[in-house]
């Protein structure tokens, strides 16, 4: 019973001792008013600052226009770079369809010469006219005079010129192997070496290949001007046994096939375009 009544008292004891700190009035005065201290302090903080940003925005007026400069400045390069975007892309789709279909033009237009040629070159009456050419060419004591005049010239000319006037080239020349002139129809080349801008198509018609020239412009010399732009489109001619004895090339004229390419389907304001090879 003591141990009892002593737990008993010593546990009221405890809960009289711990009631002062829970429910003493003083302390929460205390504490209300360090709350209600802090609270004003930020409330005369907030108050000051409010009412000084009239002054200071008053105080620096000019701020404002430079900022709305630099934000409409941004937002006009955003949109500048964003239009440039779009229209550069849209030339690019523009000059790519253009391309594309230039490109497949010319491929189309040197299919067709080099099949023009391909067919002179292989007609009888071109091949026995160009054979003996070639062979009064290698003869000892043929002259280019006699060269010219030869029955062969005249009937390589006479078969050819028709056929060159339905089909709009120019002119013709005959090479041989050895790069020189063995026809055309200027007697006054006949015999001589092959220009340095007949490379253009010669190298590649004496492998045995067909070849267009790019076009070119024959230098003029002291007393006579330089020719217009011209073209060549060339093919080896074979003998009857298949070795080839000479090049046959055709003059083309640029400005009637090549360049009108490129004024069919023009852009901007001059419609000027410009092609150039690998070189």
């Amino acid at each position: 019973e003591d141990e009892g009544e002593e737990g008993g008292s010593g546990g009221s004891g405890s809960r009289i001792e711990d009631e002062p700190a829970l429910t003493n009035p003083r302390a929460c005065n205390q504490s209300k008013g360090v709350m209600s201290a802090e609270f004003g302090s930020r409330t005369n903080t907030l108050a000051r600052w409010l009412t000084r940003v009239p002054l200071a925005i008053s105080e620096h007026l000019w701020v404002w226009p430079l900022l709305g400069a630099l934000v409409l400045g941004a937002v006009g390069a955003w949109v500048r770079a964003r239009v440039e975007g779009a229209t550069r892309a849209a030339l690019a789709s523009r000059l790519t369809t253009l391309l594309n279909a230039d490109v497949a033009a010319l491929r189309l237009w040197f299919y067709e010469q080099e099949s023009n040629a391909k067919v002179f070159a292989s007609d009888a009456r071109f091949q026995g006219a160009i054979a003996e050419l070639a062979a009064e060419a290698r003869a000892p004591g043929t002259t280019p005079e006699k060269l010219a005049a030869s029955h062969s010239a005249q009937v390589l000319e006479l078969y050819l010129k028709p056929l060159l006037e339905a089909q709009r080239y120019r002119d013709f020349v005959v090479l041989s192997t050895d790069r020189r002139i063995l026809a055309s129809p200027h007697p006054e080349a006949v015999g001589r070496q092959a220009p340095r801008y007949y490379e253009l198509f010669l190298e590649k018609a004496l492998a045995g290949q067909l070849a267009v020239s790019r076009p070119f412009a024959r230098p003029g010399t002291a007393g006579t001007p330089g020719e217009r732009a011209n073209m060549f489109v060339a093919a080896p001619v074979r003998s009857t046994n298949g070795v080839i004895v000479a090049v046959l090339a055709l003059s083309l004229r640029p400005e009637q096939g090549f360049s009108r390419i490129f004024s069919v389907a023009n852009m901007g304001e001059t419609g000027e375009a410009y092609a150039f090879d690998r070189r």
